[in-house]
């Protein structure tokens, strides 16, 4: 099968929809598919190059995004999409997210009868619309996005979602379109979104300093080791620790008070278990690093979205289930040693080079997890949607 893979994230930018793209097209290409990668270009022109692992990539010229200086985005990219179908002739497009390279590939596709399929992305609450001169236009802004989204799926045959809560909010937005759920639990692309950091502190009301998120910490054992550590963090680097999965109202109040007892109460937030969830992805995406003091099921499901929101993880030795290598995406310490986990913490927060190379393996093994539970349902897909338009 041809295929031709649509996106405005892709290698070399580091997020996770540009690494599921990634690892995707290295996977069907290995499975003996034809696969063209459709993106934007880190210089001013547009050219096409061959990745070691077998497929094209067509790259279109493109400007800087002026939200996230990192990443690129493509002005009116038709007639490029228009040109890669047409020299690459694919039987499915496969699209990922709403962006000027999909919304063009889509309109050529349905012009030449070739089923598209989208992967959801959308995220409403990263429409750039937080500044305060946008304030005002934030409602109608946000529904102008929604509405275009619903339009766009609707032109497709088969759209993929990460989850069923996901599945009946595009269902209830008015999207008719055939969803379906893809992929594991936790639902990852949460953390794939960007909100600008300054918004997500105000929002969170959280000090401009490193962020620790701290889980697991339910046992009296497990608090004092988070305070005795926190106080040798502060001796080394400033920080602020956020305790989330934190339930049990007693458990709170005694972590608290064990802290303003060694006086770092200012130093520690615990989220109402209410909000955590909610606000979890932009929590993460502002934190340094994440610390696990235990795992069990639930706080395992916090260590993956913490590896989907590339942070590096400190954890107990041999209680991460092989999710985290010590020294590549994070550091493991002796149990019950609230000093090396300080240390451990201190190192991260302390050297922003380390602290980057090992958010950048935590995410690739978060997309590289994700995918992995997705690949079947993926190929399900692309099968229903070439039924689809066949007839």
């Amino acid at each position: 099968m041809r295929i031709v893979i649509g996106t405005e994230c892709f290698y070399p930018s580091i997020c996770g929809v540009a690494l599921t793209t990634l690892n995707l097209a290295s996977f069907l290409t290995g499975e003996g598919h034809q696969v063209a990668v459709m993106a934007p270009s880190e210089e001013k022109r547009t050219f096409a190059e061959r990745f070691p692992t077998g497929f094209s990539v067509w790259r279109i010229t493109s400007v800087q995004n002026p939200w996230r200086k990192d990443f690129r985005v493509t002005v009116r990219p038709l007639r490029e999409a228009r040109a890669v179908m047409k020299a690459w002739r694919p039987d499915l497009v496969h699209l990922h997210g709403i962006s000027p390279i999909t919304a063009a590939l889509l309109r050529v596709a349905r012009t030449q009868q070739v089923p598209v399929v989208f992967s959801h992305y959308f995220d409403a609450e990263g429409v750039p619309v937080d500044s305060w001169y946008l304030k005002p236009l934030r409602p109608l802004v946000l529904a102008s996005a929604r509405k275009r989204m619903v339009r766009l799926y609707n032109q497709a045959q088969e759209i993929i979602c990460a989850s069923a809560q996901v599945q009946g909010e595009l269902q209830a937005a008015g999207v008719r379109t055939p969803v379906t759920v893809v992929g594991p639990e936790p639902d990852l692309r949460r953390f794939y979104s960007y909100r600008p950091p300054a918004l997500i502190r105000s929002r969170l009301r959280l000090p401009a300093e490193p962020v620790v998120v701290c889980t697991g910490c339910e046992s009296e054992a497990h608090q004092r080791e988070l305070v005795r550590a926190m106080l040798d963090v502060l001796q080394q680097v400033p920080a602020h620790f956020v305790l989330v999965g934190a339930e049990d109202p007693a458990q709170v109040s005694h972590v608290l008070r064990l802290a303003e007892q060694e006086g770092v109460g200012t130093h520690l937030t615990v989220p109402h278990p209410a909000g955590d969830r909610h606000e979890r992805p932009l929590l993460f995406q502002v934190a340094d690093c994440l610390v696990m003091l235990s795992a069990n099921g639930r706080h395992r499901h916090t260590l993956v979205e913490a590896l989907a929101a590339g942070l590096p993880v400190v954890a107990p030795e041999g209680e991460s289930e092989g999710l985290v290598t010590d020294g590549e995406n994070g550091f493991l310490y002796q149990r019950a040693s609230s000093e090396e986990l300080a240390l451990r913490v201190g190192r991260i927060l302390a050297d922003d080079e380390l602290r980057g190379h090992m958010g950048q393996r935590s995410l690739q093994q978060a997309v590289a997890l994700d995918l992995e539970g997705s690949l079947p349902g993926i190929q399900e897909v692309y099968q229903r949607a070439l039924r689809v338009k066949g007839g």
